[in-house]
């Protein structure tokens, strides 16, 4: 996978939990003593304020959401405006935490991190009619917006640890693939869950919208604000989304691939709760949320092997941790909420 996918109470809640989690135990998977001391204080505050930053505080704005893990997002309750500065702050602390690593291999990683989350999120505003039909280009978004932070920080503590580069990139592929799992799985409840289990509204991504009619076209004379009928776009353009029609995941693809017509519905956006009603008896009919599943499980898979696959170690300790974060990679794929 190349370059380039939530405030308050509701931080500590479901599947939030799988990114401090899976570094901390990393942490004492390959670490003992003040190395292990130092990661828990600084990686404990980088990883929950980078992941509130971007994919709580500044999510749920861009998604105008009003709920999070089942009580009023911070946007809601407080306005944009608070919110964008409650990310910010949380920003500048991580940059703080950070800096007090001494390590710039370690910040440059966490760095890029962040601009992948800026990356996915672009990629998902701005996706062509083709490409929301690709499922090579959803599982680049989903890296970026999900897999990169928690593989890179996975990595960073085996660079802080004085661990080989073997071992290192081992830390990244686990951190990766249970990326990977966690937003495949999250993409299947967002069709089987419901509103109590989830937190949110159930069916948010089919049914998400951003910017009403209004698009752009690129290509030609550069990118244009333009509406559906081409007002305002230049002709040799090709039209570009921008969230208003529906998060197309992993499940609509596959069933997509077995039933070509729903093609059509795709692309027509799901404004009308026909087309939704529609779109999810096809998905019913179809193996979509199975494949779904078994494309998670094999994710698991792999980041299970990475773990397997790290040096021997006669440490109880250690090979307590790393039993745990081969459990993880089962939490993530049986969770239902």
């Amino acid at each position: 996978m190349s370059g380039c996918g939530k405030g308050g109470k509701g931080l500590g809640k479901g599947g939030a939990l799988v990114h401090p989690y899976s570094v901390l135990g990393g942490c004492q998977g390959l670490m003992k003593g003040i190395a292990l001391r130092l990661a828990r204080r600084g990686f404990h505050a980088v990883t929950f304020d980078m992941r509130g930053v971007a994919s709580l505080l500044h999510d749920d704005i861009l998604d105008d959401a009003d709920t999070r893990r089942g009580i009023g997002s911070l946007n809601f309750v407080m306005g944009n405006k608070l919110a964008v500065l409650a990310g910010d702050f949380l920003l500048s602390r991580a940059c703080v935490a950070l800096a007090s690593l001494n390590n710039t291999e370690v910040v440059s990683l966490l760095a890029t991190a962040v601009e992948h989350l800026v990356t996915g999120e672009t990629m998902q505003m701005t996706i062509t009619s083709e490409q929301r039909c690709s499922m090579e280009y959803y599982l680049q978004k989903t890296y970026c917006k999900t897999a990169s932070l928690i593989s890179k920080s996975c990595k960073a503590i085996a660079l802080l640890a004085g661990q080989t580069t073997e071992v290192s990139m081992l830390a990244y592929e686990y951190g990766k693939n249970l990326g990977l799992a966690f937003q495949l799985i999250d993409d299947i409840l967002d069709f089987t869950g419901t509103s109590t289990s989830l937190g949110k509204g159930s069916l948010s991504d089919i049914r998400h919208k951003e910017d009403g009619d209004r698009g752009y076209r690129k290509g030609g004379g550069g990118r244009m604000a333009a509406t559906r009928h081409g007002a305002g776009g230049d002709d040799g353009g090709q039209w570009c989304s921008r969230g208003g029609d529906g998060i197309i995941t992993a499940p609509i693809l596959y069933a997509m691939e077995e039933f070509p017509q729903l093609r059509a519905v795709v692309d027509r956006g799901f404004r009308n709760p026909a087309d939704v009603d529609l779109a999810l008896d096809y998905l019913g009919k179809s193996r979509g949320i199975q494949r779904t599943r078994e494309l998670a499980a094999k994710h698991a898979t792999l980041a299970s092997a990475a773990i397997d696959s790290l040096p021997e170690s006669d440490d109880e300790d250690v090979r307590k941790s790393r039993r745990a974060l081969v459990d993880l990679t089962h939490r993530v794929i049986t969770r239902t909420k």
